[in-house]
């Protein structure tokens, strides 16, 4: 006959094995624990965050590269040499005649080929100084028909100003606009190295555009 000791032991005995059967089977989960799993299913999971997608000029861009700041902030210059490629869509570059870097986003530089005005050679230099005792020349006829495209698209043949498209395009340069309209202006009146045509063009040129200070000149 089983005493009461006895029952009690077997109780345990049997308390622990169903403890290890409900965790190896498993048993019923609580209500509150299943709808904390459901609510943790259902909530979406994290968007991506997004990354600056760059263009075929950025993905390129290297150290050395000549850029353009066409952005809206103040900046010393507008143009400047990339000095190191960042992450995230930031460069930094030094402007030109600056001694310290500044940080710019990628979609603030234009990555265009900047064409840098040519030096002048000394033979071109004494021929600009020359100007002081320049002779009159006659006035071809007709300038009112507007610009002589001819004269316009003309490209000097030799010379430091040869590496310009065009004569205009030598005119249009804003950063050395006073030294090469006074240098197109002495070639209009003046013959280098048996060079009819240049001559002609410039003059041409100048005449077409109505550059006042040619125009008067040759008037006089």
């Amino acid at each position: 006959m089983l005493t009461e000791d006895m029952l009690k032991k077997i109780d345990e005995k049997l308390g622990a094995i169903l403890s290890l059967l409900a965790d190896h089977v498993g048993v019923e989960k609580p209500q509150f624990v299943q709808k904390g799993e459901q609510v943790v299913a259902e909530v979406p999971a994290p968007a991506p965050e997004p990354t600056e997608e760059l263009n075929a000029d950025e993905q390129t861009l290297e150290v050395g590269a000549r850029v353009r700041y066409v952005g809206n902030r103040e900046m010393p210059s507008s143009e400047a040499t990339v000095v190191e490629v960042k992450e995230r869509g930031w460069i930094v570059v030094m402007f030109d005649g600056e001694a310290s870097p500044k940080n710019v986003r990628l979609t603030e530089i234009s990555t265009e080929v900047i064409e840098q005005p040519p030096e002048l050679t000394e033979e071109e230099e004494a021929a600009v100084d020359a100007l002081d005792e320049e002779e009159d020349t006659p006035v071809y006829p007709g300038n009112s028909g507007g610009l002589d495209e001819e004269a316009a698209g003309y490209k000097m043949p030799s010379g430091m100003y040869a590496s310009y498209r065009d004569l205009h395009a030598i005119y249009s340069d804003t950063k050395k606009a006073d030294t090469n309209r006074k240098y197109l202006r002495f070639r209009a009146t003046k013959v280098m190295g048996g060079d009819e045509t240049t001559k002609e063009m410039c003059h041409r040129y100048l005449v077409s555009i109505g550059d006042e200070e040619y125009v008067n000149g040759v008037s006089a």
